[in-house]
């Protein structure tokens, strides 16, 4: 199964996602590669943290250009392939998304930037559909205020009145701090103690997407 964390605007928190992913998945006993597409060292800088705890590893690959012949030869390998994407439209995003099976498009539903960017998100998966017919798309509502659910709510019944929207997930993301420590120490957040709600939150996620 090939899952891309990506979409058309940055600091949506596409790699701690990608990450906790990940780890929950190689603690399931899933073969597990996560992939970099892009410049930035967040990926490479958690990895290098991981290796220096002697944490558990699974390969880390980085893949440039067009991509999708690298993307399919690493699935036949690996029960799970997540590819982290760039913050922004690359090369890599629509090369990746005519080979992947589901995408997961992180959205923060109280910035209005990131709310703006899903026409241009949208746009971005038909076209990759008409290339690839079992590519799935879904937002993901993330960073999302632990108490206060107006804006996620509110965003929701906009996405979901519409069918020619991408649909988002049920599941969701607050913002709990966990995360960010997980990411700053080479972690998921199923490796944290003191981690139960952030833990649920990735589990709800891979029960929902069947991976």
């Amino acid at each position: 199964m090939i899952i891309v964390i990506g979409g058309d605007k940055g600091g949506t928190g596409k790699t701690t996602l990608a990450a906790s992913l990940a780890v929950c998945l190689a603690k399931q006993g899933k073969a597990v590669t996560l992939v970099k597409t892009d410049n930035n060292n967040s990926i490479s800088d958690w990895y290098e943290e991981r290796k220096q705890r002697n944490l558990p590893l699974f390969p880390l690959v980085e893949c440039f250009g067009k991509i999708e012949s690298e993307i399919k030869m690493l699935d036949k390998h690996s029960t799970i392939v997540i590819v982290d994407t760039a913050g922004y439209d690359s090369p890599e995003f629509r090369s990746v998304l005519q080979c992947a099976d589901l995408l997961i498009s992180p959205v923060r539903p109280s910035s209005p930037t990131e709310v703006n960017s899903l026409t241009k998100l949208n746009g971005i998966i038909r076209t990759a559909q008409q290339l690839n017919g079992k590519l799935k798309a879904n937002i993901l509502f993330y960073r999302c205020k632990p108490n206060n659910h107006k804006d996620r709510l509110e965003l929701n019944e906009y996405l979901t009145a519409d069918p020619d929207w991408t649909q988002p997930l049920q599941s969701f993301i607050t913002h709990a701090a966990a995360f960010d420590n997980a990411m700053n120490e080479g972690k998921g957040v199923h490796e944290m103690k003191d981690a139960g709600k952030a833990k649920a939150q990735i589990e709800l996620i891979l029960q929902e997407i069947g991976a």
